[in-house]
């Protein structure tokens, strides 16, 4: 008996380091998280912080912002709006053959025509079909199919063709 007295008490010594250990193990892991929470804790504050701040300056941009611009946004669409009547107006009393920016021609199957003929020759054929003169003119365009000998127009919303050569 005194042999399993012994080995009771060697057994009891073990498990008492053993527990020890994982008492001290577990004690260094619990500190170790809580230093990581509070540092966590920390970095969220100042995330916090600095998000507070940031909505402060947004609201005070937006603050500084918004009044002026207003006045601004309301005297740029007007000055705008007065800029496209007075494009529009010229526009449409100057629509002319002569373009000053680029010559454009059309080849096709050894013909060409020039942008210049081809503009001078619609205005010509809409005012003689519609008796009005080319300052009536408010909308202007033309489509070129050379696969169909032919330049497509619409001059204020009406349409027709003429030859393209």
């Amino acid at each position: 008996m005194a042999d399993n007295k012994k080995v009771t008490t060697a057994t009891e010594k073990t498990a008492k380091g053993t527990a020890a250990k994982t008492v001290a193990t577990v004690k260094a892991e619990a500190k170790k998280a809580d230093k990581v929470n509070e540092e966590i804790a920390d970095s969220e504050k100042k995330e916090e912080a600095k998000s507070e701040e940031v909505k402060k300056a947004a609201k005070e941009t937006v603050a500084k912002v918004t009044t002026p611009k207003k006045k601004a946004t309301t005297k740029t669409a007007a000055a705008k709006k007065t800029e496209e009547k007075s494009v529009e107006k010229e526009a449409s009393a100057k629509v002319s053959t002569k373009c000053k920016i680029a010559k454009v021609y059309v080849q096709y199957d050894s013909n060409e025509a020039s942008q210049e003929d081809l503009l001078k020759r619609i205005l010509e054929k809409w005012v003689a079909e519609t008796g009005k003169k080319e300052s009536a003119v408010k909308t202007f365009e033309v489509y070129i199919k050379p696969e169909d000998n032919a330049a497509y127009y619409v001059i204020n919303g009406q349409g027709s063709s003429i030859n393209l050569f």
